[in-house]
């Protein structure tokens, strides 16, 4: 964004001199045009921008496209990150330290909503991805305001409810702000929000209000400190009539210890519970709850709090301090050496500031493997999305979640671009052989590195090189660094009785390594210079510095070169034996063997062997 400013009184174009401001615009999707829901959320932001401009993003403009009418709004852009990707980057198992998530929630969340519901604005959907930090210290500011609504309407509106006057700050952003009052309640209400931390309230189709901000509130926090929330895998799965039964139970029954069971107990509950259903047999026990949830002290402040708000009418104004005083308490420690983690949490490393990061960054070695991966990011690549409902907010967002909707047999049929049309100008662009019963033992998030993959060989006239490369790279990075993942007993085909370290060929990981090495032919293996560069201005810069550019291509001749030399590796290596054949006394069981995998069985995507 290029604004003017004059630097002196007469306003002389020669005194005038052009900013560059980096912003941020949310657009209007085309199937979305004209329905007026960026017209609200401009509405809001513009009034809070006059009223707590300090706890959301600066508003700068809503603009309209006059030909095909589609509209966005430009506004400051927020360089931090969001709750939920502190919790992706500095979680263990998806838990964040109690003092980060006390912090978090107690001191960051609620005062931004405390402040917003003192100007009349409910935000109707809170989870840690709508709370951002303006850079990479602690301050942080609300976002995503298209749900929200005002609590507040002129008194002579036919939606005023009289007999509740509005007696909190300013509420009207007009010159000549009328008096206010609360909205009528209404009978029954559509769901809005995200499944995973709405109120219990707005699932029975009651009319959001303030508790209904604090309740999710309550809900955020609970999934950040312990991992997880019970109903966790219906929300991956969309299903909100399960959410609402989970979040019902536990609400009536008080079953809040529930709440704080971690991510690892309510996934083996769940798959537990699905695999009854199926009639499964000999399942194994779940996995044990979180030391957290036996701490009566905090699981009975945790009680408290969900009272309150469960409590609250819809013009009911929230105990804010009591909510504080709740979420603090977690900080104290436990008397009781059994109810303390075994395994320690990591914390949010909160004094390093951006400015650091650089210099740290600069310090390193631009030549350590670890520094050069930077230059090919990996990219967020997500399941086939549904199709977009915009009361149903939920982000997908979470591998652990995503995995959650595999079958439970071991032999999933999960494969990495199944449904991949090949490109008919592709050379020798052929899937003679699926795959699907072996890549589905893989963890998700590689599946899906190596869909992506496939999809850009299969279109390499449509896929710009550089991110090509990106993507390459990020299967080729962890193949190259197996022995800390790679699984013989779990990945290899029949191979329940072997070993890593047992000197056989592994046909699998042997068959990853060509496949991997073919889907870099069709881009030439990455020859091209043009690879490293995004935009000609970093061309530009980039040229300047022939050590980087050298350092780039060096990291990658080591990749191609390891890749090869490890498949050359396998390929010496002897075949496993096959599985040992036991015998019972009243039936014979034959564990039958396979015969070697075809080293073509993953698909050719271009270019010769």
């Amino acid at each position: 964004s290029t604004s003017s400013s004059s630097s002196s009184s007469s306003g002389s174009s020669k005194n005038k001199e052009k900013r560059v401001r980096i912003v941020a615009a949310k657009v209007e999707l085309a199937s979305f045009s004209n329905s007026g829901v960026l017209d609200g959320e401009a509405t809001i932001l513009e009034h809070l921008a006059q009223t707590i401009s300090e706890d959301v993003p600066l508003y700068l403009d809503h603009v309209r496209d006059a030909a095909t009418q589609n509209t966005a709004i430009i506004m400051e852009y927020l360089a931090g990150r969001d709750m939920h990707q502190l919790r992706d980057l500095h979680a263990t198992q998806r838990r964040i330290s109690i003092a980060d998530a006390v912090y978090l929630c107690a001191d960051v969340f609620l005062p931004l909503l405390k402040h917003l519901h003192q100007v009349g604005v409910v935000h109707r959907d809170v989870k840690p991805s709508n709370c951002v930090a303006t850079d990479y210290q602690k301050k942080f500011k609300l976002v995503d305001f298209g749900l929200s609504k005002s609590l507040v309407v002129p008194s002579e509106s036919s939606l005023a409810d009289e007999r509740h006057v509005w007696t909190g700050a300013a509420w009207h952003s007009s010159s000549s702000p009328t008096k206010g009052c609360l909205r009528k309640e209404r009978d029954s209400a559509e769901f809005r929000g995200t499944s995973m931390y709405a109120s219990l309230r707005v699932h029975q189709n009651k009319d959001y209000c303030r508790r209904d901000d604090l309740w999710g509130l309550l809900y955020v926090f609970c999934d950040l400190v312990s991992g997880g929330l019970p109903w966790m895998s219906h929300a991956a799965a969309r299903d909100r009539k399960a959410c609402h039964t989970a979040k019902e139970d536990i609400q009536q029954n008080h079953k809040e210890a529930q709440l704080i069971m971690g991510a690892e107990y309510h996934i083996s509950m769940h798959r537990r519970n699905e695999a009854q259903k199926k009639n499964i047999q000999n399942l194994p026990p779940p996995a044990q709850p979180l030391a957290i949830s036996n701490d009566t002290h905090k699981v009975q402040m945790l009680r408290e709090a969900f009272d309150h708000v469960s409590s609250l009418e819809f013009v009911d104004e929230p105990n804010y301090d009591l909510i504080r005083q709740c979420l603090k308490s977690f900080e104290q420690q436990s008397s009781c050496p059994e109810q303390v983690e075994a395994q320690e949490v990591n914390s949010i490393p909160w004094n390093t500031s951006q400015k650091s990061r650089a210099a740290k960054s600069k310090k390193n070695n631009i030549h350590q493997n670890e520094q050069e991966q930077i230059l090919w990011k990996t990219p967020i690549i997500l399941p086939e999305q549904h199709e977009f409902d915009p009361q149903e907010n939920l982000e997908q967002d979470d591998w652990r979640e995503a995995e959650m909707q595999q079958p439970l047999a071991e032999n999933s049929n999960i494969v990495p671009g199944n449904n991949t049309t090949a490109n008919t100008n592709s050379t020798n662009a052929t899937n003679n052989h699926s795959t699907e019963n072996e890549t589905g033992c893989l963890p998700l998030y590689f599946q899906y590195r190596l869909a992506q993959m496939e999809y850009n060989a299969r279109h390499p006239t449509r896929i710009a090189s550089h991110l090509a490369l990106r993507d390459w790279m990020a299967c080729a990075t962890p193949l190259l660094k197996y022995a800390s993942w790679w699984n013989v007993a779990k990945f290899e085909r029949h191979a329940q009785q072997r070993t890593n370290e047992d000197g056989y060929r592994r046909d699998f990981l042997k068959k990853c390594l060509q496949f991997c090495l073919h889907c870099a032919q069709p881009f030439d293996n990455f020859h091209n210079p043009d690879v490293f560069f995004v935009n000609k201005r970093q061309r530009r810069s980039m040229t300047h510095h022939h050590d980087t550019k050298s350092s780039c291509l060096l990291h990658l001749s080591r990749t191609l070169h390891a890749l090869r030399a490890m498949l050359d590796e396998e390929n010496d290596k002897s075949c496993a034996p096959p599985p040992t054949i036991s015998f019972h006394s009243n039936n014979t069981n034959k564990i039958k063997t396979s015969p070697e995998i075809p080293s073509n069985s993953l698909p050719d995507v271009g270019g010769q062997n």
